[in-house]
């Protein structure tokens, strides 16, 4: 077994939670952590071979992706197990691979019992994927609840990263040391003991709050724009632009929540660039702040 599997290019349209995206040269599946480092060396190859890049998916929640033939090489992970509970005191640590889905992490640590996570509930994309961004809400983000990490850099290859190692800031997280880019295929998680009825009370109450003021269940890449400050973040800065339900053919800035780009049906690639460019010259010329996007773009 060499723990990765060659697949055809995917087309990204049904991977991305935006609905967007065309057909990428291939895929590389890793299904063994250990095989990291042959599946990567793996995809440079065949992006070399056939003039590409290699890029990473998770669950596809913070991309835009443009249509037609991608130069890109896929690396996703099969990576989702859950491991046991470690206890140490009164710590407990909840360990998961990278590619568990955050939503159904979360229920699985609410029907034990651990709390920490709550202010979490609505965020959609991968344990990875909330790693890598330092996802966030209601007061909580990854970087409260993180203690530790299994990580793959060229560097070193695959090895465990303690706290110390991780640096987080607003919506990223790097290396301490070098800000060398990495792949996270585990994440272990500190939380605690709380009765599961209140810890599902929790979730229930924020989720009933995000559900009234963003739409969650709408296909949209989350928040598309970094806040560029706390007491002026970019969705009320879009809203006093006039951008809360622009619409830009089928994409448009939600009538619910102006920092989320959704896409309505038929939206295109196209269509959400230039809607994206027509907000941050619009709040430009309202406030004078550069909004820089939080979406990745993959064109």
């Amino acid at each position: 077994m060499k723990g990765y599997a060659l697949l055809p290019g995917p087309l990204l349209a049904r991977r991305t939670t935006m609905g967007l995206g065309g057909e990428a040269l291939a895929e590389i599946r890793v299904t063994d952590a250990w095989a990291t480092e042959d599946a990567l060396d793996r995809a440079e190859s065949l992006a070399l071979e056939r003039g590409g890049r290699v890029v990473f998916l998770g669950r596809g929640s913070n991309l835009l992706v443009r249509e037609g033939e991608l130069p890109l090489v896929v690396v996703s992970l099969a990576l989702d197990t859950l491991f046991p509970l470690r206890e140490e005191g009164e710590r407990v640590i909840l360990r998961a691979g990278a590619n568990a889905p955050l939503a159904g992490l979360l229920d699985h640590a609410a029907s034990l019992g651990l709390s920490g996570l709550e202010g979490l509930t609505g965020i959609p994309g991968s344990l990875g994927g909330a790693l890598v961004m330092n996802a966030g809400s209601f007061g909580v983000s990854m970087a409260e609840v993180v203690c530790g990490a299994g990580i793959w850099t060229r560097e070193r290859g695959l090895w465990r990263a303690e706290k110390a190692d991780l640096a987080f800031a607003y919506r990223l997280c790097r290396l301490a040391r070098g800000g060398a880019e990495f792949l996270a295929v585990e994440v272990a998680l500190e939380l605690s003991r709380d009765e599961p009825a209140r810890v599902k009370e929790r979730m229930a109450a924020i989720f009933k709050r995000k559900r009234a003021e963003q739409p969650i269940t709408a296909r949209s890449a989350g928040c598309v724009f970094r806040n560029p400050h706390p007491e002026h973040p970019a969705g009320r800065l879009l809203e006093e632009a006039g951008l809360r339900g622009r619409r830009h053919g089928a994409m448009r800035f939600s009538p619910v929540h102006a920092n989320f780009l959704i896409n309505e049906g038929q939206g295109t690639f196209v269509q959400a660039r230039e809607l994206i460019s027509m907000a941050r010259e619009a709040v430009k010329r309202r406030s004078g702040f550069d909004l820089e996007l939080e979406a990745k773009i993959w064109a």
